[in-house]
């Protein structure tokens, strides 16, 4: 007996020895970790309950020439998503939230985890107060949901301008794939001045540092000011634009298919540009309105065509004073020079004249639009082998070349030379009869209106070429 109490006592020592033991090992792991590595698990610590956060510049404002605020920026609300704390699970309640699709919020969170699992995206922007409210409500209910204040455009003035400002849409992935500055739900230009001026609109992205739960839930800003950065906004701008001519111009093409451009021909400022018909710029700005993109793309009358810079069609008697002007360059005629029109020119057919019978020199032919003294011109221009002359010549003001006008898609044009229509109709294959129309800007001459305006500045200017501009300073 006095053996098996020895035994148990002994056993009981061992245990107490290794339980002390242990708790000496315990507490020792603890005053190393809390006491002597506080700097390096502290530092750790924070950085597991802190979230960085991009902030959105403002994009930059938009003036015309005058400083009337053309295009600035309106507040919006956008939800956020950190995709590794977000459970699938939770994609319909989201839905419900926000009143749309299941599929749609799937398609968008499954957009983010491809970006980024990580990193804290926009999933959807522009929503209305009441689904921000409601969202805010239920947070507790999605981790990995977040809410931050965005901003779409705004275009306080009464002109549209649709084809001068272009419009914003969402980055795609090949956007943020071939740019590293761009992230997932930015908005950037897509067309107009948004897009030719992106980089100088665009602003600089700040960094913000949160405090987030365990379920990557924000509760606050870290006060962390040496790490944060203030975002920087975009350079505004100023165009060329005059507001009010603008607006005016807008007005006599409502209902109308064409092109409006007004320029001052002394150092190609353009002062008016409208294409109509226009779409509505308002209703591509914040999130898009995708029964109106859809009806826009898919309209007959094509109104995303800029038809001022964009159309080429033949620019018919405006072409008449160049050709007056290379006509007296290649000693065809002189101002002098008188040309008899009977109704028609005949030149193996007869070519109809809608002026008058009688005699025209160059300043009378222009003013009454004579074709039958610029079928005369450019009948010798041909039969004297200066066809290339002629349209080098004509390419000089502007016209059937690439201009450097600050805006997307301009076209250049079509001035046929021979090597063209060898090209056009196999060589040789061409004659007098393919060429006379040049002479009064038909055939296969073709000009959009913004290179008709940039040919007019150089002759009313006294010769000087000039480049159409939208951006003042």
């Amino acid at each position: 007996m006095s053996n098996s109490s020895n035994r148990i006592r002994t056993s009981i020592l061992a245990l107490q020895v290794i339980m002390v033991l242990l708790c000496l090992v315990v507490l020792g792991r603890v005053f190393y970790l809390q006491i002597v590595q506080y700097d390096v698990y502290d530092e750790l610590g924070e950085k597991n309950s802190i979230r960085q956060e991009y902030v959105d510049p403002a994009r930059g404002l938009i003036y015309d020439r005058n400083m009337k605020l053309l295009v600035d920026n309106q507040p919006i609300y956008s939800i956020t998503i950190t995709p590794v704390n977000f459970e699938d699970e939770n994609i319909p309640l989201l839905a419900q939230l926000l009143e749309e699709p299941d599929s749609l919020i799937n398609v968008l969170v499954n957009d983010a985890k491809r970006y980024s699992r990580f990193r804290t995206s926009k999933l959807i922007s522009d929503i209305d107060f009441k689904a921000f409210s409601l969202i805010q409500e239920n947070l507790w209910q999605l981790p990995g949901i977040g809410h931050q204040i965005d901003s779409k455009r705004n275009y306080p003035a009464e002109m549209t301008g649709s084809h001068i400002f272009g419009y914003l849409r969402e980055a795609d992935e090949s956007d943020y794939q071939s740019n590293e500055s761009i992230r997932l739900g930015d908005k950037i230009g897509k067309s107009g001045l948004e897009l030719i001026y992106e980089e100088d609109l665009k602003g600089d992205l700040g960094i913000n540092y949160l405090k987030v739960n365990a379920l990557g839930q924000s509760l606050g800003r870290f006060n962390d000011e040496k790490n944060s950065i203030a975002p920087v906004q975009g350079d505004n701008i100023i165009t060329t634009i005059d507001a009010d001519l603008q607006a005016f111009a807008e007005k006599l093409m409502k209902g109308k298919s064409g092109g409006i451009v007004a320029m001052n021909p002394n150092n190609g400022e353009i002062l008016a540009l409208v294409s109509s018909p226009e779409y509505e710029v308002r209703k591509l700005a914040g999130r898009i309105d995708k029964e109106y993109w859809q009806f826009i793309n898919s309209d007959s009358t094509r109104p995303l065509y800029n038809r001022a810079i964009s159309s080429r069609q033949p620019p018919g008697s405006t072409f008449k004073p160049l050709m007056g002007i290379i006509g007296l360059h290649l000693g065809i005629v002189t101002p002098q020079t008188e040309i008899y029109n009977s109704g028609y020119y005949i030149r193996g057919r007869a070519y109809k004249d809608l002026a008058d019978p009688g005699l025209y020199n160059m300043e009378s032919a222009i003013a009454h639009s004579s074709n039958t003294y610029f079928f005369s011109v450019m009948d010798k221009i041909a039969t004297t082998g200066q066809l290339n002359a002629w349209s080098k010549l004509a390419k000089d003001f502007g016209l059937g070349v690439p201009n450097d006008v600050d805006l997307p898609s301009a076209n250049r044009g079509i001035l046929p030379d021979s090597t063209y229509l060898d090209r056009r109709f196999g060589k040789k294959k061409w004659g007098l009869g393919d060429v006379l129309n040049f002479g009064i800007g038909q055939g296969l001459v073709s000009a959009s209106p913004l290179q008709i305006a940039q040919m007019t500045s150089s002759i009313v200017n006294g010769g000087y070429k000039i480049d159409p501009h939208l951006l003042k300073a």
